[in-house]
């Protein structure tokens, strides 16, 4: 069961963190985010993917104001300001949603370059659909995380419930999007496309080296945000006032250090250099699947597309 802060109302920032935060290490991740905001910012705007701006670029510029606050704790510990506990309480807790979002829309990408046809939803709607359960995870945890820093006790116990609703919601919709995820590449890789697709879905292309280091570089953020969120959910069944929110090495192991890690994976295998656009050229189109059996040895399943680029020539060795 959640448990609420002491029944005294915490006047200083050690009460409130219940510890005191390291300042050296608030100072490291402002700037770990720091730059990583800008460099999503500008790789965003330069290779033309602007989602990452306002994803996550996004996460790193609001995981920089949650720092802020715990570096304002801990240089001032005895001071009875409730917003550095707020800054901390709210963008620690809510920006990591936003790198969530950008997670979904790079798998959109690579189903969007390797075959639509193996994909269970249209790879259009991975971005609508669990962005919009991202948002509504963001605005749960966002007004749980802003109750928790309350001076009542019962609200702050009220604002703890909210938030581990949100941040269950969060790990429940990411482990579907894994399920959907999996059955991808499990199809696309033993060739076994869905039925009823519209016909222009049925295309099948180079699994490439660029577009393995991107989809290597979405399962490792996927799982460095699957830890968080475990860490995180648990932390908030603990309570406020737990252990486990008590002890800051904890946090900032599975929290500050996960996100940080994933966003940087981001910024290193980012789709602007992995996703070429000349390399659409080795995409080969199937004939409209109709579900019916193939028969054996009946030669490829895929041929050309009329008036466009797409061939069945041989796929060229790509460069390094």
């Amino acid at each position: 069961m959640l448990n609420g802060f002491a029944a005294t109302t915490p006047r200083v920032q050690k009460d409130l963190f219940r510890y005191t935060p390291v300042e050296g290490l608030s100072y490291l991740f402002i700037i770990v985010f720091g730059l990583a905001g800008i460099a999503h910012t500008y790789l965003g705007f330069k290779y033309r993917r602007r989602y990452l701006v306002w994803t996550a670029g996004l996460c790193g510029y609001l995981e920089v104001l949650g720092w802020i606050g715990r570096l304002i704790g801990a240089i001032n510990p005895n001071s009875s300001s409730l917003i550095p506990y707020m800054l901390n309480s709210l963008f620690t807790l809510f920006s990591p949603t936003f790198l969530l979002a950008a997670i979904f829309m790079l798998l959109r990408d690579i189903m969007q370059r390797l075959g639509a046809c193996y994909s269970r939803l249209n790879p259009r709607l991975y971005g609508r659909v669990f962005v919009t359960c991202d948002i509504v995870s963001l605005w749960i945890q966002g007004g749980g995380g802003g109750l928790s820093a309350v001076k009542d006790a019962n609200l702050s116990k009220i604002g703890g419930y909210i938030s581990l609703v949100g941040i269950i919601f969060q790990l429940f919709g990411l482990l579907v999007f894994i399920t959907f995820a999996v059955e991808y590449f499990w199809r696309y890789f033993k060739d076994v496309p869905l039925q009823n697709k519209p016909s222009e879905m049925y295309y099948r292309s180079e699994f490439t080296r660029r577009v393995r280091w991107l989809t290597t570089g979405v399962a490792a953020m996927t799982l460095l945000i699957l830890v968080r969120s475990v860490y995180r959910a648990i932390e908030l069944a603990g309570g406020y006032a737990g252990k486990v929110a008590a002890t800051q090495w904890l946090f900032v192991v599975f929290d500050a250090v996960m996100i940080a890690l994933a966003i940087w994976v981001a910024i290193i295998l980012h789709p602007g250099w992995l996703l070429v656009e000349s390399e659409e050229q080795n995409m080969a189109v199937r004939p409209q699947y109709s579900g019916e059996p193939q028969p054996q040895n009946s030669g490829s399943p895929y041929e050309p597309r009329s008036n466009s680029s797409y061939s069945l020539r041989p796929l060229k060795p790509e460069s390094a």
